[in-house]
């Protein structure tokens, strides 16, 4: 038997699956798909600018002279210091572009610069993930 998958059904599902990552996060969406390679794949094309524009809308709040860059469920996903010029970024939201899309730890230092100044006008920054290598 031959299935056949239209372009809508597709995006639907991208759509759905996006949804789930943006409500319960990479990994346990991951774990529908088989893994967070099928996930990078399905949901977001291999592009993993396409994950990050996910989060273009994040609710910035300043705080002592800091910016946070939170989801709607007040979650943190970055923190930049703008008299240090550093941002930090939450480690296990860039470790799905290591561990979906095989990106080394400079690629995604110089992904996430782009997208931060592109997306928040955040230029110049040196961002900061932690221990996730």
């Amino acid at each position: 038997m031959k299935i056949i998958i239209t372009e809508d059904q597709q995006l639907s599902a991208q759509n759905k699956l996006k949804d789930m990552v943006k409500k319960f996060g990479w990994e346990d969406t991951a774990e529908l798909v088989n893994g967070p390679e099928n996930l990078a794949k399905i949901a977001f094309n291999d592009d993993p600018m396409a994950y990050l524009n996910m989060f273009n809308d994040l609710d910035v709040v300043e705080d002592g002279g800091n910016k946070y860059y939170k989801t709607k469920k007040g979650e943190n996903v970055m923190v930049f210091r703008p008299k240090t010029n550093k941002l930090y970024i939450q480690r296990d939201f860039v470790s799905f572009i290591k561990e979906g899309f095989g990106y080394d730890y400079y690629k995604i230092y110089e992904l996430t610069k782009d997208w931060v100044n592109d997306s928040f006008k955040i230029k110049g920054v040196s961002p900061d993930f932690g221990f996730i290598f």
